[in-house]
């Protein structure tokens, strides 16, 4: 038993029905049970149900008379201005009596079930009386079952189980519950509050607890739900217990090792805490029942006399019974200054951090040492018990009876993920028992605490074995070639058709020039704008047996000089429009696509299965972006099973939207073909352009899409503005990014015949690694969409810090292991410790740095970054290669980015202090400093300026204070122009739409620099020309970046006329919307 030290009796002498304080506890419930607090719109509440078939009503309600006559307590109600009074003369009141004794069986277990719902979650009106309610259902078959409901405003635990029942028994047999008690609970409130005003080891307790606010971890950090919760006030009771023997063979394991039960308890506790992600170090909150209870003053006294200890568990201790022995040390230091309470270091702790309110709503309550509860008594034996308690989340609830070891865990079941509390539950049972029987287990570093049947679920899972892939993926072209030379492999947007024969001769003649002076291990780079030259690059490239490097030319070239130079690129692969750029990116031999080789085609592929294929460019953090290395083997091995489960056939065609340097693109170039379809792509002029796509979709017969999810929310967007219903498209895979969660619906409105595919993996485990194939008319039940389950030969894994396993709904980094779905590393590295096997295992593996978290029906939910890596429109982006750009500009001291969610998604942000003494640096300059060496996704949408870089209690940059800092309205304005004329009137309102600007952006900005992307820019066009009544060219924002220059060339272009009329019309209606 948890007691707190015995003190001074002091009665009071008062009026007794006297208004009196409450308690800090009592405080505590009355303000939690408030709907706006968190975990409140409940009331601290008991409800109890005992069935026998002897129950009397009436002999009931006359001890329950007389049981309320001797207890102040069960007269006591709150007063409206604060604190508390018993009544002198209370209303009158019955014992409620419900008859269904002649119902059917089955209507009359209706009613109780329903009986049950409404007063085990009642909310007493603590103004009113009685904050108790008792009633006897007459059930048929002469069953008879009592119904307790009760306040624990005015009656604690202890009363209930050791005051009320035992004396509530007498009283019903016709027994003398022996004398009534001397003092009240308002002599015991009077008495603390003195104590708290007056007494010495108040303000020790208060002192001792001050010194430690700054070090106090948090509550358990456990597993939110998946979506919002629909009934945020059911708690759900659990039970369990240890017979006897175990209970006895446990207690003398503990004693041996000088641990109590109390303690021992604890810290089982918190090993199941910790496994479900509750952190190494967290606190749980402890009532305490004061000592004096136990003493012949307040024994027999019914009232809230609960207190509570907020107890550190700490992580550290190289054994269980390290940690047990701490967790008892730790008890034994703080119960001397519960004086303060945990309610009291709260309040403290909220005030010390600025906050409304801090939270400790994981409960222990200890009842180990009190005398036994009994399970049955003269009412009946005890067939259900359920507590609820504000602003708590999981009370674990422990008592011995009957020589057994009793324990439950109340908890609000919409405050956890669906089935977790129940798998912790059993965790907890099973290592109690193991402790109890295992002396090995004591010594034990860690326990694994994955419940059986989430671990055969994920084997069943990971279970993926296929045979590996013998060829390269250059050979399906080449085989489909000879075959069937006349079929098509690419078909541009204006219908031209390059064959199987014709693409398969081209690649051959490329390969032929690259072969020799090739060398393996070096990159040829491609730097080529979309089109079908590209494909014809990459089969070449690959064909010559060595790896294809694809560049994004619309990177600045300071970037890609950095690239070619770190891959030791010799070799670049281009056109004639881009060959003088090419040669002055480096000493490189440019060889172009477009001439004639001069020389014999290859008469067959030098690639080989286990060779490389591609070097895909993914951030660094050093400024320099990396290459992902991918073997051949692995990309078909990923295609192959993707392919099988599309179904794609010589039938099937895809769209290459997708940028030739995202190794999505990898599909569009060769995992069609190993199916014998064709790529359709996109005219490389029209940009982001998704009319352009819809009907490149319904007249080059697109069956097939491979994106990122951003870029096809645009293709739906644009046909619902349109009302564009297309019946060719029937599969669609979105990897790369989070799913918005009712696309998967409104693409299926727009193509009636499709079918969505989630999908995702980084670069390093080739293009796909991971699948999730939604049914038909799928409805997400969070609030993401869940990343699937692994493909062939690939296995996943949710690991701790430690590379432990999780259990289900623990957040943890994703490891993909596999002996052939990985990229051979990174290019010009030895080694990665990204690249690493799991402990214990042996095969190849791939630590993520991805965060997720495996769901009950076996799939992987995706949940964000290990590190500072940020998603920016479906790219991945280092901030810390932006900030090692930033850096590098001569008026720079320092510079950290952060990144923000705004409308529209992700945007980074920049913090820079100047460098003293130097010209000041504008805003513009430094930006313009960025996108000449970062690709447009890494330029900062807005920067602020700082003296100085704030910092955490451990000396580094806070992080998280600069993501929260405030930013100007206008993240960056490069005058003080202003709109002016109606078409730039107009205009203004839609760039502050698209951009979240909370102002007016200057005329003369560029639109990316205002932090707008490409997908943006888009959907602002359709937009534009939905406000308009116009079709808007989709490259408008690409020519015209700024506001002025796009007014200029609406106002100016052959729809002049009706456009300045248009926003006249929108301004007039504009002005009178606002007067009226």
């Amino acid at each position: 038993m948890i007691q707190q030290s015995a003190s001074e009796e002091r009665h009071d002498t008062g009026g007794v029905h006297d208004p009196f304080p409450l308690t800090a506890t009592q405080e505590a419930y009355l303000v939690g049970r408030d709907t706006a607090m968190r975990y409140g719109s409940v009331g601290c509440h008991g409800y109890w149900e005992w069935e026998s078939t002897t129950a009397d009503p009436t002999a009931l309600a006359t001890a329950w008379r007389a049981l309320v006559a001797r207890h102040p307590a069960l007269r006591t109600v709150m007063c409206a201005e604060g604190g508390q009074r018993v009544l002198a003369d209370p209303p009158e009141w019955e014992v409620t009596v419900n008859d269904w004794a002649e119902l059917d069986p089955q209507e009359a277990e209706r009613r109780l079930t329903r009986l049950r719902a409404d007063r085990s979650r009642h909310v007493f009106d603590p103004l009113a009386f009685p904050l108790w309610d008792v009633q006897v259902s007459l059930l048929p078959g002469g069953r008879r079952r009592v119904h307790f409901s009760l306040d624990l405003l005015v009656a604690d635990a202890w009363s209930y189980f050791h005051v009320l029942v035992p004396e509530l028994t007498a009283l019903y047999r016709g027994e003398s519950p022996g004398p009534a008690p001397r003092r009240t609970f308002r002599d015991f409130v009077l008495e603390r509050h003195h104590r708290e005003a007056t007494g010495p080891e108040w303000r020790r307790a208060e002192e001792y607890w001050t010194k430690r606010l700054d070090t106090l971890p948090p509550a358990p950090t456990l597993p939110q739900p998946p979506s919002a919760a629909g009934d945020d006030t059911r708690f759900v009771r659990l039970e369990d217990a240890l017979d006897t023997v175990t209970w006895e063979r446990l207690q003398k394991s503990a004693a041996r090792r000088s641990v109590t039960p109390t303690a021992l308890l604890a810290a089982v506790f918190a090993e199941v805490l910790r496994a479900w992600g509750g952190g190494d170090d967290f606190v749980v909150n402890v009532p305490v029942f004061p000592a004096i209870r136990a003493g012949d003053a307040y024994a027999g006294v019914v009232g809230d006399f609960t207190s509570t200890v907020l107890l550190e568990m700490r992580g550290e201790g190289a054994t269980f019974t390290d940690r047990a022995r701490q967790a008892q040390r730790q008890m034994w230091e703080d119960l001397p200054h519960s004086d303060f309470s945990g309610i009291h270091v709260a309040r403290a702790l909220a005030r010390r951090r600025g906050r409304t309110e801090v939270g400790f709503p994981v409960v222990l309550t200890s009842l180990l040492g009190q005398p036994g509860r009994e399970t049955r008594t003269d009412l009946g034996e005890s067939v259900y018990t359920s507590t609820q308690t504000p602003q708590v989340s999981l009370d674990f609830q422990v008592a011995e009876t009957g020589g057994e070891l009793r324990w439950s865990w109340d908890h609000r079941a919409a405050a956890f993920p669906p089935g977790m509390v129940r798998a912790m539950f059993g965790a907890f049972g099973r290592l109690l028992r193991r402790l109890a029987g295992d002396a090995p287990a004591w010594e034990e570093e860690r326990f694994d605490l994955i419940p059986p049947d989430q671990a055969e679920r994920r084997r069943a899972g990971n279970a993926t074995d296929a045979p590996v892939p013998r060829e390269p993926l250059t050979r399906a072209l080449l085989d489909g070639a000879r075959r069937h030379p006349h079929r098509p492999a690419v078909v541009s947007a204006d219908g031209e058709v390059l064959s199987r024969g014709e693409l398969a001769e081209r690649a051959l003649g490329l390969a032929a020039v690259l072969a020799e002076p090739g060398r393996p291990g070096v990159p040829v780079a491609v730097l080529l704008p979309k089109g079908r030259d590209q494909i014809v690059a990459a089969h070449g490239v690959t064909n010559a047996g060595l790896a294809y490097l694809p560049l994004d030319v619309d990177q600045p070239d300071g970037r890609l000089r950095a690239v070619l130079r770190e891959a030791g690129v010799t070799h670049v692969v281009t056109d004639r429009d881009r060959e003088r750029r090419a040669r002055g990116l480096g000493a490189v031999t440019v060889v172009r696509v477009d001439e004639p080789y001069g020389r014999e085609p290859l008469p067959d592929g030098l690639a080989t299965a286990t060779g490389d294929a591609y070097v895909i460019l993914t951030s660094g953090s050093t400024g320099t972006p990396k290459g992902v290395v991918v073997p051949h083997r692995g990309a078909a091995n990923t295609f192959g099973h993707m392919n099988e489960l599309l179904r794609v056939s010589a039938d099937d065609r895809v769209l290459a939207v997708s940028g030739f340097h995202f190794d999505l693109s990898v599909y569009d170039v060769f995992g069609i073909l190993m199916a014998g379809g064709a790529a359709v792509v996109p005219d490389g002029d029209r940009g982001v352009d998704p009319g352009h796509w819809l009907e490149l979709i319904r007249s080059r017969g697109v069956t097939v899409w491979n994106s990122a999810p951003a870029l096809f929310e645009l293709v739906v967007h644009h046909a619902e503005q349109h009302r564009i219903r297309l019946d060719g498209l029937r599969a669609v895979v979105l990897a790369g990014d989070w799913i918005p969660v009712d696309l998967p619906a409104r693409a299926e409105r727009v193509f009636p015949n499709v079918s969505v595919v989630a999908s995702g993996g980084p670069a390093e485990t080739c293009v796909w690694s991971i699948v999730n194939p939604l049914p038909r008319g799928y409805v997400c039940d969070g609030a993401s969409i869940p990343y699937g389950v692994p493909m062939r030969n690939q296995r996943y894994f949710v690991l701790d810090g430690e590379g432990r396993e999780v259990p289900d709904w623990v957040t943890g980094e994703m490891c993909v292991e596999s002996p052939v779905g990985l990229a051979r590393g990174y290019l010009g590295a030895e080694s990665s410790p990204a690249f690493r096997p799991r402990p214990g295992s042996r095969t190849p593996a791939y630590w993520t740095g991805d965060l997720g978290r495996w769901r009950p029906d076996g799939s992987i939910e995706f949940m964000g970054r290990r590190d500072l890596q940020v998603k920016i429109d479906g790219v991945r982006v280092e901030p810390a290669e932006t900030e090692a750009v930033l850096r590098r500009h001569p008026a720079t001291r320092d510079a950290v980015v952060t990144a923000r969610e705004v409308a529209g998604g992700k945007r980074l942000v920049a913090h820079v202090v100047p460098e003293p003494g130097r010209r000041p640096v504008s805003t513009r300059e430094l930006l313009d400093h960025a996108a000449a060496h970062l690709p447009r996704a890494a330029v900062p949408a807005a920067v602020e300026f700082l003296d100085v870089l704030p910092l955490n209690a451990n000396g580094k940059v806070d992080r998280l204070a600069l993501s929260r800092r405030d930013l100007p309205a206008e993240p960056v304005r490069a005058g003080a122009g202003r709109v002016s004329g109606p078409v730039e009137s107009v205009l203004a309102l839609v760039w502050a739409e698209a951009l979240d600007l909370a102002g007016e952006a200057d005329p003369e900005a560029s639109f990316f620099h205002l932090g707008g992307t490409s997908l943006q820019a888009a959907r602002m066009t359709t937009r534009i020309g939905a406000v308009l009544d116009l079709d808007v060219d989709a490259r408008l924002v690409f020519t015209h970046p700024t506001l002025r220059e796009q007014a200029e060339a609406l106002a100016e272009g052959e729809h002049g006329p009706r456009v300045l009329a248009t926003c006249r019309a929108v301004l007039d209606t504009l002005a009178d919307d606002s007067a009226s």
